[in-house]
């Protein structure tokens, strides 16, 4: 929430600061102008009083303060101010950057032994030495994950492979056990590696958890897919909304087919790929 006068050229640079950072996402913040709601001095004095700071704008995030304009412009030139907000879920992981290291939780099929393997190992370690497609979802057993998101990647799964990827997996803000009974249910076992991530410290490292307890279903990931290699980002997609479009076998597949990922420098869309 972003606390500003009505007309003030300090809390439109600061309102653009957070802007340049979050993007389109800054539309689900609020900008509150206390003129507005009839406040007016009064309710400036409460807001400074209440924050310990001196004057608007003030921003309170996840309802704490972390400051005023200063403070944002600081915050914004030491480069703090984009893992502050990914944290909050408004930035998540860019191209070029490496996945975070945090312990998570892998469960796959053994052939030989004809069961269930689960180990907690950490995310960067996991992550690295290879080629990956990593597809997070809202939750196990829902409808769009159940009826279109998994299936996909199983279907697609041969064609992954064939396009150059070692490792298909699917992470979600949910314990294994869940996550295994949902992969026997789609046969996905073998083909999509399950990465619990029940306590959501690897999502909200990457800024893609998403508090969805207005739906009664508390912390989730966000809908994504990413190409990894050797742990570095090279093209991640998140679903701006509740739909399933860029997050899709795919529209994974004509990245893959274009581009060797072992010598791929960036984002494949900023060379000009489909």
């Amino acid at each position: 929430v972003v606390f500003i006068k009505g007309k003030c050229d300090l809390c439109r640079q600061c309102s653009d600061i957070l802007k340049s950072v979050i993007g389109d996402r800054y539309q689900e913040c609020k900008e509150v102008v206390l003129s507005n709601l009839g406040l007016g001095s009064a309710g400036e004095a409460a807001l400074v009083a209440l924050s310990g700071l001196n004057a608007l704008p003030i921003v309170f995030l996840n309802g704490k303060c972390i400051g005023d304009d200063n403070n944002i412009r600081q915050l914004y030139r030491n480069g703090e101010l984009k893992n502050i907000l990914r944290k909050a879920s408004l930035v998540p992981i860019e191209v070029g950057e490496r996945i975070p290291s945090e312990q998570i939780q892998i469960t796959e099929w053994s052939v030989e032994k004809k069961s269930w393997l689960t180990v907690t190992m950490d995310s960067a370690v996991f992550f690295g030495a290879k080629k990956v497609v990593l597809f997070g979802v809202p939750g196990a057993f829902t409808p769009t994950c159940s009826d279109h998101h998994l299936p996909a990647f199983v279907s697609a799964w041969p064609s992954l492979l064939g396009a150059g990827v070692d490792l298909v997996a699917c992470i979600a803000a949910q314990d294994v056990f869940v996550l295994r009974a949902w992969s026997e249910r789609h046969q996905a076992q073998g083909k999509v590696v399950m990465v619990g991530d029940a306590n959501g410290r690897l999502l909200r490292a990457m800024g893609l958890l998403v508090d969805a307890s207005s739906s009664g279903m508390g912390w989730r990931a966000r809908r994504f897919a990413m190409l990894l290699h050797d742990g570095e980002v090279r093209t991640v997609k998140v679903e701006p909304g509740r739909g399933l479009e860029v997050s899709t076998p795919t529209a994974l597949m004509p990245l893959l087919a274009a581009y060797d990922m072992l010598s791929l420098p960036c984002d494949p869309e900023a060379l000009g790929a489909p």
